[in-house]
């Protein structure tokens, strides 16, 4: 390339991205060994009976009070 013509960003941008780009695709193919035996080996192990969660506490607001309230006045 001459030095007469003047230099296009844009090209050298897309040309630089498209190396970045090349960089990164042989980096994750080339990959590397899979941990054996991580973390996820040493976690507890888990009761096989049935799943329980806390209870669950219904608390009733100021609001849905007055209303429970209001219709046992009105039944009467």
């Amino acid at each position: 390339m001459p030095i007469t013509e003047p230099i296009d960003e844009d090209e050298l941008e897309s040309e630089l991205n498209q190396m970045e780009q090349e960089k990164v695709d042989e980096t994750m193919l080339r990959g590397g060994p899979v941990p054996v035996g991580d973390s996820i080996g040493k976690m507890p192990a888990v009761d096989a009976g049935p799943v329980r969660g806390p209870k669950k506490v219904v608390q009733e607001d100021d609001e849905e009070e007055e209303l429970r309230k209001l219709q046992a006045e009105m039944a009467m």
